[in-house]
């Protein structure tokens, strides 16, 4: 009887330690936190400008909104967008839906509206390219375009979070 209760014994303190030791909660080490914000800055960034800043929010899993600002020649450029992701992360690919304003009152050149796709790689590099719609024409616009009604849209830079 007493070998019976000594390995019961020890079975039952050989489960309960295994039970401690898997419920024991430690951080997985691939698990990454998905940011509320994501970055960009480069050239044609922020409304098409020459250097400039784009900042994306996430609105849902698949959906962000972005904004920004950027300097050209004449002034400065600015820019607003809708963001539909093919993964679940701000961080990934995606279609936008962007306006694009560059220059403000009588420095302005053009605004344009239109569907434009940005790559992001994994680290920081970041592209797009799309075509805009000619919205509005300003009074520096150059005549060689004043005949268009549609613009390449394309940028390259750098993403952060």
């Amino acid at each position: 009887m007493k070998k019976v209760l000594l390995l019961l014994f020890l079975v039952t303190t050989g489960i309960c330690k295994a039970q401690f030791e898997t419920t024991n909660l430690t951080p997985r080490p691939n698990l990454t936190i998905d940011p509320k914000v994501v970055y960009s800055v480069g050239v044609l960034h922020g409304g098409g400008g020459l250097v400039g800043l784009d900042a994306e929010f996430k609105l849902a899993p698949h959906l962000g909104f972005q904004v920004g600002g950027g300097i050209i020649a004449s002034g400065f450029s600015c820019g607003a967008g809708i963001d539909i992701h093919f993964t679940p992360s701000i961080k990934s690919s995606m279609l936008s839906l962007q306006y694009v304003q560059q220059g403000i009152g009588n420095k302005k050149v053009q605004s344009l509206f239109g569907p434009v796709y940005v790559y992001r790689a994994a680290k920081w590099f970041t592209f797009s390219i799309g075509i805009g719609a000619v919205v509005d024409r300003g009074p520096l616009q150059p005549s060689e375009f004043a005949q268009q009604d549609a613009m390449l849209l394309y940028a390259f830079g750098v993403h952060f979070w």
